[in-house]
């Protein structure tokens, strides 16, 4: 489902470009006619040019130019430009960083009923961020999110459940908040849930609902997906063994920055499994791994070059 906040742009894109007179969507004339739009006081208009701005689609990057035409649409009452206002205060983009201000115009746009909002809302509460730390309020923003069907607010809902952070802790409402997003197509959703099927948290253990669950996330380039699918096929649990497919996802995982997956891959071409050994692409993922901080890469690392120079 489309977010509120990408609904108001595409609308008042599409306007935007018809107004342009194009048939297809050219940058460049969406842009002029959101400036011309902008530059007539429609609140639309200048929300849409602003968006353009911060992203640079059509014109030059300008993040403070952006949050001044975001500015004169929130004070007319447009959620989705309040909504991006709050968030560049939050960041100091464009604006100064201010908390207060990040909180005053989030809260005017999820009371307008903008679902990102609530959910920048419930991030600010649970970390106490411009105002004092209040979990059980978090969730309330979290649900409001939810009734208006905010895919990954499903999936946050889903973790506080699981944690138990400002409501009791539900391993079995984390799983049916954890589905409702996962059936979206949300991956990290598909991953937490996995981990509940594979460990039994909260619903009967199934090893092959959790790797059918990893699949998908790993089809959608998810590193944690690939990983835990990964870990299944080399042992066989819930799929027939595969330890070449194993080492692929692996692979894929450890490109995508996933740092135990780099040592696996390491682990792996040092012994030749799953693979053919190869020492020096095993040295660069641990190397890799050791980059982002990993002592186990570290130590391993310092050992294998100590032996090479002795």
């Amino acid at each position: 489902m489309m977010s509120l906040r990408w609904k108001e742009l595409a609308v008042a894109l599409v306007a935007l470009t018809a107004i342009a007179g194009c048939s297809a969507m050219n940058k460049d004339a969406t842009a002029f006619a959101a400036l011309k739009g902008a530059e007539a006081g429609n609140p639309a208009a200048q929300f849409a040019y602003g968006h353009l701005l911060l992203t640079g689609r059509g014109v030059a990057q300008d993040p403070a130019e952006a949050a001044r035409w975001l500015r004169m649409a929130a004070e007319q009452g447009h959620a989705g430009a309040q909504m991006e206002l709050g968030v560049l205060h939050y960041h100091g983009q464009g604006v100064p960083k201010d908390m207060g201000e990040a909180w005053r115009w989030s809260e005017k746009a999820a009371e307008q009923g903008n679902a990102t909002a609530m959910l920048n809302l419930a991030k600010m509460l649970r970390e106490g961020d411009g105002v004092a730390k209040d979990d059980v309020a978090a969730v309330a923003w979290l649900r409001k999110a939810v009734e208006q069907g905010h895919v990954r607010g499903m999936f946050l809902l889903g973790t506080v459940y699981y944690q138990g952070r400002g409501v009791a802790m539900d391993k079995a409402e984390a799983a049916t908040w954890f589905r409702k997003a996962a059936d979206k197509g949300f991956a990290s959703a598909q991953v937490l849930l996995g981990l509940q099927y594979e460990r039994g948290e909260g619903l009967a253990q199934d090893y092959a609902e959790a790797a059918k669950l990893y699949r998908a996330a790993a089809n959608r380039g998810d590193a944690h997906g690939q990983f835990n699918l990964a870990r299944l096929l080399e042992s066989g649990r819930g799929v027939e063994k595969d330890e070449a497919q194993a080492f692929r996802l692996y692979q894929s995982a450890a490109g995508n920055g996933h740092t135990r997956a780099q040592k696996y891959v390491a682990g792996r071409l040092l012994v030749g499994k799953g693979t053919t050994r190869d020492t020096d692409e095993a040295l660069m993922w641990l190397r890799k791994a050791a980059g982002q901080g990993d002592t186990d890469a570290q130590q391993i690392l310092g050992g294998l070059l100590a032996g090479d120079r002795n």
